[in-house]
This record gives structure tokens, C-alpha cells and sequence, in this order.
């Protein structure tokens, strides 16, 4: 009985199916051709661009140099004190010139 009300409410996955359908095929959707999508495009090749301008200082002969203020850097942090809790990464050789903190 509870089948027969859900399917006869129009309120049933159909409906949503449906919405979702009509909310793809949008033609407000920017395509290929439109200015919209190229402005997007172009942003995200200049910010890739700007991302790469700082590769030839990543590297310091053979090792990655990682920086304080990158993701990784403190990712490494995380993980060595997970490691040796309940001590803490305070001086790093492989940050800066001779190492930090």
C-alpha cells in the first residue's frame, strides 16, 4: 500500500531522475564555443602557468627542498610525530639553508 501511494505521488525517484536530466541538458550550461568557458579555461591555464614559474627552485641538487609554508612540509611534520610521539619535528635539515626551528 505504501509502494502504490509513493508511486502514484510523482514524488518517487522518477522525479528525480528527471530533475537532474532537465538540470544537465541546461542550455545555460557554457560550452566549448562560448566566452564563459574559455574565460574559465584561460584562468586555469594562467594559474597553472604561475604554479609551474617556481619549478627550477623545487629542487636543490638531487632533493626536493620543502618549504615552510608548503602543504607537504607540513605533512612531514604530522607524520614524524605520529611516528615519535611524543616528540615533534623542531629542527629539519632539509628546510631552508641550514635547517629551521
Amino acid at each position: 500500500m505504501a509502494r502504490e501511494k509513493a508511486e502514484g505521488s510523482g514524488s518517487g525517484v522518477g522525479s528525480q531522475s528527471d530533475t537532474l536530466r532537465q538540470a544537465v541538458s541546461d542550455s545555460r550550461l557554457p560550452t566549448r564555443d562560448s566566452p564563459r568557458f574559455r574565460l574559465a579555461l584561460l584562468a586555469f591555464t594562467l594559474a597553472l602557468a604561475v604554479r609551474f614559474l617556481n619549478a627550477p627552485y623545487v629542487f636543490e641538487g638531487d632533493r626536493p627542498r620543502i618549504t615552510p609554508v608548503d602543504e607537504t612540509y607540513h605533512w612531514k611534520r604530522i607524520a614524524y610525530s605520529a611516528a615519535h610521539f611524543p616528540r615533534a619535528l623542531e629542527f629539519d635539515r632539509d628546510r631552508g639553508v641550514g635547517g629551521a626551528f
